[in-house]
């Protein structure tokens, strides 16, 4: 089970899927125990072999169990209830993501119904230094993580705005922790404001992270204050209706 999990995961990490050799050196099994367990995985829907041979790809029955997941993560109804109250409070397009290891996952959004809307899909991966939704859920885990997270990760920068620096993305993760949710000013895409807050299960852990996202130029800094107070009762509100998990780990990434 641990075997297949682990080729799982690398396919995940893949967008247009792995040779059986990649497969082999990133999980450190043999090719012909790769090979015999991703039979086992193909036959199962899991996997589908792709051009050229001994070329895989995560198959067609994944997306269904994905959408199964996203309403075992919390009480699905409650929480997209949660998530289209405070779209329709903010009139902006809100997101909830899960981690998975060094990312965050989307698994639930609410479009704004504005016009001007922001590009992002429910099963995107989106970064923790340089994102509200990312900042939010990096601010509140434990120090060792952090330090972890910051030798792995390389601080890219993705606008002129986006901090690459570790000390000041920890400053700034203070400043998060202080007030109790984050901005991401232009930080991740051109005129693109998003603030986060965490959620917390009743451990105080935190699972997941929520977030208002905008153009800049609509959602201004002066609005922030008045977008946040509403974003971190939903935050609080997803807590209550949150089970309490462990932060998933799949390795590095």
């Amino acid at each position: 089970m641990d075997r297949a999990c682990a080729l799982l995961h690398v396919l995940g990490r893949a967008p247009a899927g792995a040779s059986l050799g990649q497969l082999s050196r990133e999980t450190g099994l043999h090719k012909s125990t790769a090979r015999r367990i991703l039979v086992s995985l193909v036959a199962a829907g899991l996997v589908r072999q792709a051009p050229p041979d001994d070329h895989y790809r995560l198959g067609a029955a994944l997306p269904h169990l994905g959408d199964v997941a996203r309403l075992h993560l919390f009480d699905g109804n409650v929480a997209h209830s949660i998530l289209r109250g405070l779209r329709d409070q903010t009139n902006e397009t809100v997101h909830l993501g899960v981690p998975d290891r060094f990312e965050l996952v989307y698994v639930d959004k609410i479009e704004s119904l504005q016009s001007l809307q922001v590009a992002s899909r429910i099963g995107a991966r989106t970064p923790l230094y340089c994102t509200g939704l990312g900042k939010a859920y990096l601010a509140h885990m434990p120090e060792g993580w952090v330090a972890e997270y910051l030798a792995a990760v390389e601080l890219v920068a993705k606008t002129p705005n986006t901090i690459t620096d570790s000390a000041a993305l920890l400053a700034e993760m203070a400043k998060t922790r202080k007030r109790g949710w984050s901005v991401d000013d232009v930080e991740n895409e051109a005129d693109v404001r998003c603030i986060g807050a965490p959620v917390l299960d009743s451990s105080g852990t935190v699972v997941a992270a929520v977030s208002v996202t905008a153009p800049a130029s609509r959602l201004t800094m002066e609005k922030v204050p008045q977008a946040a107070a509403l974003l971190l009762n939903a935050a609080r509100q997803l807590g209550d209706s949150s089970p309490s998990y462990p932060t998933i780990s799949t390795g590095s990434g």
